[in-house]
């Protein structure tokens, strides 16, 4: 690799001539980040199902949206505090993805809402 100021290496590394890994790596990226926005869009079309199934009311329902928002921000926090201490960290990324896909995981075989809280 060409030496360039540090400030510019991430914007080197995912150019043109970057490693062939480097590059699946941010293919699978964003592609789980793509899934999971989709998955979060999925819930409003199929809530009244899942509430029906569930036998959930809609404040708990509430409580469960309010939780995930919750969660989501003080993850990212602490993502964002751990990404900045150990100075980048890709792998810090990917755990969080792997992360979000076994809470979601999870979720789909939660059988009620005190699981689910």
């Amino acid at each position: 690799m060409l030496n360039c100021p540090r400030f510019l290496a991430h914007f080197r590394s995912f150019s043109l001539g970057c490693p062939l890994r480097r590059r699946n790596l941010l293919y699978l990226l964003t592609a789980g980040h793509g899934f999971e926005h989709w998955y979060l869009g999925l819930i409003g079309p199929v809530l009244p199902f899942l509430a029906q199934d569930l036998q959930l009311t809609f404040t708990q329902i509430g409580f469960l949206f309010a939780g995930r928002a919750l969660c989501s921000a003080f993850s990212s926090i602490v993502a964002g505090f751990v990404t900045d201490s150990l100075d980048g960290g890709k792998w810090v990324l990917v755990g969080c993805l792997a992360g979000i896909a076994i809470a979601h995981g999870g979720i789909s075989l939660a059988p009620g809402f005190i699981v689910l809280l």
